[in-house]
């Protein structure tokens, strides 16, 4: 940009041609299309013309109609037309887009221009997100997936302005996005830097980013990250007095965390039963439904499967009225669980293969999709399919390769040892339990006795002394690396997994 806009004497005449044309093309324009020009600039990626018109013309002083304007600018080749079919989009080249910046700065209209963008996309994310309880709108989700790139420049700028409450309630409202389209990591990473950001905000934007982290992190298997973002929250909102919906979600998720990391039933059962009582008062179906759901967890982690069974099927009922179509697929595969603890393995599939067809009917495309996959895989393996539970532990783990998923991968991992076990291969699947050890380890998570059943006897094989030297090397393989030694045995039935995001300049 330094070419087209500082004008060095000594420049080559192509570099000296492109600046003169762009500033040729510039002249041309009137009035109104050079300041629809530069505003336009404030975009990353691309823009539709509500957002042009929203943002450009937020105080109605743009000199002529957005629309003209932009009709204009596609004639004159300043803006071209994308997504013909759906809602058009409407893109700069970079070069260009660079020289409208300059515009745009010397307008001294810059910073007012970035502050209505981001206050633009924040309503867009907010706006919709309660959608999501209810299953929400698969063009919603597209819309936000095709606005990343002004989400993340939104976000930059709250971060560059020290816009600290705006910050934390944008991001906790994309929360929802990211878990759809399984963007966990960037998701955390944005999060823990408006976190981390200090400056003026109230403890309900705090408590509302830290139960977006927590959530974002517990789908991601770093149970403790969870832990740490739920308490942190709940005791924010106890501190300022705050009994709202974000209350409930965060109490949940702390006696998930109890639960997982420390069996501390009593205590995660008192935090679901509170959540239950206030949440039917309130009215709120959906967190009534998730208190079930987890209340059914505690249940089930105790051994108490019939009584876990009535709390999941009472949580279905309420779903599938209520029309919440996420909550019902994550119940659908913790009572597809609790069935193959029963020995039913048939149901644990029918129920298992429900849960990942309503997902992918919500747009879901690998994200909480292991779960389901994993149950699958240890159903084919109980029913004595060894080959087709194979494919499935492999596909699992591919699917928490993408995702970040240590937990459910490192139980794949231990499906295929079995697998690998029982073919006789002891070395290999010593070394597929000891790199599922140190995965499960460095999350801080032990296993049931009934989960623990389900392994033997070719856990019990791989715990031999003869095979402590290749449970050894396995415990020593990072996650990526045994994931890759995992997928080095029979891929060829194998589906091929797209890459799940193209990482941004950020990432």
């Amino acid at each position: 940009m330094k070419l087209l806009t500082k004008g060095a004497r000594d420049l080559p005449e192509r570099q000296r041609t492109l600046r003169a044309t762009m500033e040729w093309s510039h002249d041309l324009l009137e009035e109104g299309e050079k300041v629809l020009f530069a505003r336009i600039s404030v975009f990353v990626g691309g823009r539709t013309i509500e957002a042009i018109e929203a943002v450009c013309d937020a105080e109605g002083d743009l000199p002529m109609e957005a629309l003209d304007g932009v009709e204009s600018l596609v004639d004159k080749s300043l803006l071209r037309v994308e997504g013909i079919g759906g809602e058009p989009r409407f893109v700069m080249l970079e070069t260009v887009n660079e020289y409208a910046r300059v515009k745009l700065e010397e307008s001294g209209e810059a910073e007012a221009l970035r502050r209505l963008h981001a206050q633009y996309f924040f309503s867009l994310a907010e706006g919709e997100s309660g959608t999501f309880k209810g299953g929400g709108r698969a063009e919603w989700f597209q819309l936000l997936e095709d606005e990343q790139d002004n989400f993340r420049a939104a976000l930059s700028w709250s971060l560059e302005s020290d816009e600290v409450e705006f910050g934390l309630r944008l991001a906790a409202a994309l929360q929802p996005f990211w878990t759809r389209r399984g963007h966990y990591g960037e998701g955390r990473r944005w999060l823990e830097d408006v976190l981390e950001k200090q400056g003026p905000a109230s403890a309900v934007a705090r408590a509302e980013a830290q139960n977006a982290i927590g959530w974002l992190a517990q789908w991601q298997g770093d149970i403790e990250r969870a832990s740490n973002a739920a308490e942190e929250g709940l005791l924010l909102c106890k501190r300022a007095g705050i009994e709202a919906s974000v209350t409930n979600h965060l109490r949940i998720l702390v006696g998930f965390t109890a639960e997982m990391l420390a069996h501390d039933y009593k205590r995660a059962n008192d935090l679901f039963e509170e959540s239950l009582e206030l949440s039917r008062k309130a009215g709120d179906k959906w967190t009534t439904a998730a208190s079930l759901l987890h209340l059914g967890d505690v249940e089930d982690e105790q051994g108490n499967h019939a009584q876990a069974v009535e709390l999941y099927e009472e949580a279905i009922a309420l779903c599938r009225k209520s029309g919440y179509t996420v909550l019902l697929a994550d119940i659908l595969v913790n009572l597809g669980y609790t069935r193959l603890l029963q020995g039913d393995y048939e149901r644990t599939t029918a129920l298992c293969e429900e849960a990942i067809a309503l997902y992918r009917e919500q747009g879901y495309r690998y994200a909480r999709i292991e779960f389901p996959v994993d149950n699958l895989g240890w159903a084919a393996w109980l029913r004595g399919d060894e080959e087709k539970a194979e494919v499935l532990y492999q596909e699992s783990l591919m699917l928490c390769r993408e995702l970040g998923n240590k937990l459910v991968a490192a139980e794949s991992l231990q499906g295929l040892a079995c697998v690998a076990g029982k073919r006789g291969e002891i070395e290999r699947s010593a070394r597929l339990f000891g790199a599922a050890d140190s995965l499960f380890r460095a999350r801080n998570i032990s296993h049931l006795p009934a989960e623990r059943a389900l392994r033997e006897p070719y856990l019990k094989a791989a715990l031999a002394p003869s095979n402590r030297a290749a449970w050894g090397a396995g415990s020593t393989l990072t996650f990526e690396e045994a994931v890759e030694y995992a997928l080095s045995g029979n891929q060829s039935s194998l589906p091929a997994l797209p890459r799940l995001e193209q990482p941004s300049t950020r990432e």
